[in-house]
């Protein structure tokens, strides 16, 4: 939690793919502490872990509803990119297509393999929990 509040001040820059790390780690910490209470207490919590099951299922509902407005391409260029992609493309390389086709600077010729295809890569090799 002291992590995600010294991200919130504005320091720093972190994205979806964080915050959905994040919430999944502190989910588990959190269910581990529920089976490990009802354990030393003979389960007189058990309603506890239904309640934690309702909340992570919220929570994964409100990141994927996030999730489904990003672009679903592997690769786009930089000639394709603007502001509106920041999610998908992150904020340093949509700043640099900004600069190349709002501004129309010099800018090298690139494309960018976007946040969908890191994810797609990571569920595909199962590398998430490493």
């Amino acid at each position: 939690m002291a992590d995600l509040e010294d991200k919130l001040s504005g320091e720093y820059i972190f994205d979806i793919n964080y915050l959905t790390q994040t919430v999944e780690q502190i989910s588990e910490e959190i269910y581990m502490v529920i089976v490990n209470l009802n354990y030393i207490s003979g389960n007189s919590y058990t309603e506890l872990i239904t309640r934690h099951v309702e909340i992570q299922t919220q929570l994964e509902n409100i990141l994927k509803s996030y999730l489904k407005d990003l672009t679903d391409e592997y690769i786009i260029n930089y000639d394709e990119i603007n502001p509106s992609l920041s999610e998908s493309v992150g904020n340093k390389n949509a700043n640099l297509g900004e600069i190349k086709n709002q501004l129309k600077m010099s800018t090298p010729d690139g494309f960018i393999l976007t946040t969908y295809a890191y994810r797609r890569f990571m569920d595909h090799n199962r590398l998430w929990p490493q």
